[in-house]
C-alpha cells in the first residue's frame, strides 16, 4: 500500500515546484527576449532562399514549440501551488483519494492518482490541455 503524503513531504515539494516556477518564469522571459531580437530578417540574412526561409520557419516553429510547452509546464505548476494553499494538495482531483506520496515525489504537479489518471487519458485521449 501506498502512503500518504506527510506535511514535512509536502514543504519539500512544496518548496521544489516553487523554485521550478521561478526557473520557468526566468526561462520564458529569456525566450521571448531572445525572440524579439532574432526577427526573420536575422535568421535569413540578407540573400532570401527557399532554403533558408525554410530554416528560419522550423527555427521559429521550434522555439514556439518550447515556450509552449514552457507555459503547460508553467500552468501545472502553478496548479498544484493553488491546490497547496487551498489544502487541496495530494488528493485526486476526480474521485478526492488520497495521491500516494510516491506518484507525487515523481509528479509534484500531478492532480488525479494513477486510476484516474489512467482513466482520462483514455477518454480524453489526443485533447489538449489532459494534464496529470
Amino acid at each position: 500500500m501506498s502512503e500518504e503524503l506527510s506535511p514535512r513531504q509536502q514543504d519539500a515539494l512544496e518548496a521544489r515546484l516553487a523554485e521550478r516556477r521561478d526557473a520557468l518564469i526566468g526561462e520564458i522571459e529569456q525566450e521571448m527576449e531572445h525572440s524579439r531580437h532574432s526577427s526573420m530578417e536575422e535568421l535569413v540574412g540578407l540573400v532570401r532562399d527557399t532554403g533558408d526561409e525554410s530554416l528560419a520557419d522550423l527555427i521559429s516553429s521550434l522555439d514556439s514549440a518550447i515556450a509552449n510547452h514552457h507555459l503547460d509546464e508553467l500552468r501545472d505548476v502553478e496548479a498544484a501551488l493553488r491546490r497547496i494553499k487551498l489544502g487541496r494538495y495530494g488528493y485526486c482531483g476526480d474521485c478526492g483519494e488520497p495521491i500516494p506520496a510516491e506518484r507525487l515525489q515523481s509528479i509534484p504537479t500531478a492532480g488525479r492518482c494513477i486510476a484516474c489518471q489512467d482513466h482520462h487519458e483514455r477518454t480524453h485521449a489526443g485533447r489538449r490541455g489532459a494534464s496529470l
